[in-house]
C-alpha cells in the first residue's frame, strides 16, 4: 500500500500525515488560483495554448462540449466511440466543420453529432472509418438507415416534391 492510503486508514491526512490540517483546502485554493491566473493571462486550462473564451482553446472547448453532450445522453443511447478525441476532432476538421450529408456548418456541442455510416444494428462497427459528423436533425432523420439507403429515399422524396405532387 502507499503512504497516502496507510495514513488515511489511520485517520490522518493522506498528504502530510497530521490529524488536523488544511492540506486539502490549500490544494483546492492553489488549483483555483492557478485557474484564475490562466484565465487572466488568456491561457487554456487544459493545454496552455491561447484561450478563445477565457477558459479553453478551440480544440479543448470542443472536446469539453462533446464530453458534456455525451454525459447528458440517456445511458441507453450512450455510445463508446473507441477512438481518441483527437481522431474525432481531426475527422471534424477534415469535413470542414460541416455536416457530411447536408453540407450545413455544424458546431460541436451545439448541433453536431457523430453518426455511424453503417448503423451498429445493421452490423456497423465502432471504428473511425464508420463515423461521420452530421447535423443532429439529419442524424434524427437518418435514424438506423444505412447511408446509401437514406440518400436514395431523400432523392426520391426530393424528386416527388419537385414534380409538384
Amino acid at each position: 500500500m502507499s503512504k497516502y492510503t496507510d495514513r488515511v486508514e489511520q485517520g490522518l491526512c493522506g498528504f502530510c500525515g497530521k490529524t488536523n490540517c488544511d492540506c486539502k483546502e490549500q490544494r483546492r485554493i492553489k488549483r483555483k488560483n492557478k485557474r484564475q491566473l490562466k484565465k487572466t493571462l488568456g491561457i487554456c486550462r487544459e493545454c496552455d495554448k491561447p484561450a478563445t473564451n477565457n477558459r479553453f482553446c478551440k480544440s479543448c472547448w470542443d472536446k469539453q462540449k462533446l464530453i458534456r453532450q455525451r454525459m447528458h445522453r440517456k445511458s441507453n443511447y450512450q455510445t463508446t466511440y473507441n477512438v481518441e478525441w483527437e481522431t474525432l476532432y481531426d475527422l471534424y476538421n477534415q469535413q470542414g466543420g460541416c455536416c457530411a450529408l447536408s453540407g450545413i456548418p455544424i458546431t460541436i456541442g451545439v448541433d453536431a453529432t457523430i453518426d455511424h455510416i453503417i448503423p451498429k444494428c445493421k452490423g456497423g462497427k465502432n471504428v473511425i472509418e464508420n463515423y461521420q459528423w452530421v447535423h443532429k436533425k439529419v442524424n434524427k432523420l437518418k435514424y438506423v438507415w444505412p447511408q446509401t439507403e437514406f440518400i436514395e429515399w431523400c432523392t426520391l422524396i426530393a424528386k416527388h416534391c419537385e414534380a409538384g405532387r
